[in-house]
């Protein structure tokens, strides 16, 4: 477990200063969202609740720069190009060419904000409720699968999310970078 939360949250956070030292605008965005919560004294909940727009941009990293791939087992017999892929198969899926893929079956389900999949987008999850802007959490959605779903789902995946929100915010509060 510690040598995959070291590895997955350590990209994770080189996706996001990458994406962020590209685009400048979207930096000064996030600075400002973080510019004043005070790190050392918040719950997680006020932590979660004070930076939405921080957070959707890490549910967005998590989802544009995913793991390549997960490994997955059929549980049920599934009709696949004109042949049957047995019950207990193996199954390599392509997180990142589904996350991405620009040629969307007919059958898709709408992405949030009728944003096109294959965009980046940092504010794909936000939501207004009640004037408050909010970000809706698309773990529990089985086509996020950057934690993997189920039983075999991350089991740091809350640690993960909320150690990469303490330090995006703390490195936007002390650097300027491009």
């Amino acid at each position: 477990l510690f040598i995959a939360g070291t590895d997955t949250t350590g990209k994770t956070l080189m996706d996001a200063v990458l994406a962020l030292a590209k685009d400048k605008a979207l930096q000064e965005k996030l600075y400002k969202e973080v510019a004043d919560v005070n790190l050392t004294s918040l719950t997680v909940k006020e932590l979660l609740f004070k930076v939405p727009r921080l957070k959707s941009f890490l549910h967005e990293i998590h989802r544009h720069y995913s793991l390549p791939f997960l490994f997955w087992t059929t549980k049920v017999d599934i009709p696949l190009c004109g042949g049957i892929l047995k019950r207990n198969s193996n199954l390599m899926v392509m997180l990142r060419f589904i996350n991405t893929n620009k040629v969307r079956p007919s059958s898709a389900v709408p992405t949030p904000n009728g944003i096109l999949q294959h965009e980046f987008d940092p504010e794909r999850y936000l939501e207004k409720q009640q004037d408050v802007l909010t970000c809706s959490s698309p773990i529990s959605d089985g086509s996020f699968g950057a934690f993997g779903v189920g039983v075999r789902s991350c089991p740091g995946r809350e640690y993960a999310e909320v150690l990469s929100l303490l330090v995006l915010a703390s490195i936007l509060q002390n650097f300027d970078f491009a």
